[in-house]
């Protein structure tokens, strides 16, 4: 991850998150004359479909 980060110049930290886990940070430079248009999606993906499942700790089915 911290290679690709560098290609594009953008900045990646990696540090401990408060509740235990890892927090994993971000920060992609947009250069000035990138038109503001450009970064509002033109139409939106379709939704992907959920498949219901049950929890991890509910008993199988009978």
């Amino acid at each position: 991850m911290r290679e690709r980060a560098l290609l594009v110049g953008a900045r990646l930290t990696v540090d401990r998150a408060a509740d235990g886990g890892t927090e994993v940070r971000l920060a992609v430079p947009v250069p000035a004359r990138f038109p503001a248009h450009a970064l509002v999606p033109v139409r939106e993906a379709a939704p992907v479909p959920v498949r219901k499942s049950a929890p991890a700790h509910a008993p199988p089915p009978p």
